[in-house]
């Protein structure tokens, strides 16, 4: 075993301990967070969206990611450019994006491209940030504590407790985060509903104006016809009276029907008169004296 030569071993070379795993740096994972998208893993760039669980997006990777689903599969419950909001960041005057490159000057890795415009915190991770669904505005925690109001401290402009979201929410506060997706899409859906039902009733009482519009009017024409005495029928001998009257004389005057029906016997067959049949032995007139023997000649129809 040795522990010749005056050699003593230590205990990190007897016994075999486990292997930690490998940590990650608190810091730099916090600055990943808040500096890159979370779809492409590569710098924000503007403009800077937000989705209703809290997370940080390019929206040209927004737009990518609905053309080709199979980039992400973190961003799934996005379905489209309505599900995610547009921040209105303040940017940070003090950042400067260079410093980074330099090897001889010292560089801040704390500082942040954006910071709260009511208190000035940078946007680094270290404190809360929440954004208004409603307007977009990105706010600290500080400054809703410090000025407790229902309207925005930016742009002034009103929301409620669940147009508030936590960005890059984690533990509790994602949780809830989902609770108040599906509690706002469900709100969007009824919203959409009641929209469609009132502009069916609107549609059906226009209509319905314009098919009753008529009726009305003949409706008032028959109250107006009930009115009025109705008229006796007039017998012939009152119509004769009245036509002679007309001419002048007790002669009644040929009404136009007459001459519709003489037009309708001259167009009566000729083929079924008497004289057409008459020209024919078959006739009535025929089978009486000459079917008879005659003095001179001989008539065959006497057999």
């Amino acid at each position: 075993m040795g522990c010749d030569g005056g050699t003593i071993p230590k205990r990190h070379e007897l016994v075999k301990t486990a292997k930690r795993p490998e940590q990650k740096d608190k810091d730099m994972d916090r600055k990943a967070k808040w500096s890159t998208c979370t779809i492409s893993q590569q710098p924000l760039s503007s403009p800077v969206v937000a989705c209703e669980l809290g997370k940080l997006y390019s929206k040209e990777s927004i737009i990518e990611f609905l053309l080709d689903r199979s980039i992400c599969e973190t961003a799934n419950h996005i379905r489209n450019l309505k599900d995610v909001k547009t921040l209105k960041l303040t940017p940070n005057a003090g950042f400067d994006s260079k410093a980074s490159g330099t090897a001889n000057e010292y560089y801040d890795t704390q500082s942040a491209r954006f910071v709260c415009p009511v208190v000035g915190i940078e946007m680094n991770g270290k404190y809360k940030f929440y954004t208004l669904w409603s307007c977009g505005c990105v706010l600290s925690e500080r400054a809703f504590k410090e000025v407790e109001s229902e309207t925005c401290h930016n742009c002034g402009e009103k929301f409620d407790k669940d147009d508030v979201i936590v960005l890059n929410a984690e533990g509790e506060d994602l949780e809830k985060m989902e609770t108040n997706m599906k509690e706002r899409r469900e709100k969007m859906k009824k919203a959409k509903k009641l929209k469609k039902e009132k502009s069916n009733e609107k549609r059906k009482a226009e209509n319905g104006v314009h098919e009753f519009a008529v009726p009305q009017k003949l409706s008032n024409a028959k109250t107006d016809d009930k009115q009025r005495p109705a008229k006796k029928p007039k017998l012939s001998s009152e119509v004769t009276d009245t036509k002679s009257k007309i001419n002048g004389s007790g002669k009644d005057v040929p009404a136009k029907k007459a001459k519709s029906s003489k037009s309708k016997e001259d167009k009566v067959d000729i083929k079924q008169s008497k004289v057409y049949k008459n020209l024919f032995t078959s006739s009535e007139k025929k089978n009486g004296k000459d079917n008879q023997a005659h003095w001179v000649t001989y008539n065959p129809y006497h057999l």
